[in-house]
């Protein structure tokens, strides 16, 4: 798919984040410290990036990863991921206050951080969060 596709399907900031999280530049690949620098700067990439991150050290020993391939992925969480999220947080403290929401269900409804994750992405369609 292309980024003027994902744009007409989710939107400008839909788009900007797959951009980010595109680890190739014009046919380059971008540098570790690069890659997670701008991605700490982007709401939405900087969350899907450590969810992505999330899910794959979760399910990387059933995938048949080697010991040492796990080792290094997992120390790529300290030394990349987590400074990057901890750029993100500072940045964007909106997301600190969803998450506590959605740790304790009787901080509210829910129903405003909804709607706010749907137009995060500029749209309702296709790319928007089931909640």
């Amino acid at each position: 798919m292309s980024y003027a596709e994902i744009e007409s399907l989710c939107g400008p900031k839909v788009r900007a984040a797959v951009e980010l999280l595109t680890k190739k530049l014009d046919g380059v690949r971008v540098p570790d410290p690069v890659y997670y620098e701008r991605t700490g700067h982007d709401p939405i990439a900087s969350i899907a990036k450590a969810l992505d991150r999330a899910h794959n050290i979760f399910t990387m020993s059933a995938a048949g990863w080697s010991v040492g391939k796990q080792e290094r992925y997992v120390g790529e969480v300290f030394d990349l991921l987590l400074p990057m999220m901890k750029v993100a947080r500072r940045q964007f403290t909106k997301q600190e206050a969803g998450l506590r929401e959605r740790e304790d269900p009787a901080a509210g409804s829910g129903q405003a951080h909804q709607a706010e994750s749907r137009t995060a992405a500029g749209s309702d369609r296709a790319c928007a969060p089931a909640m």
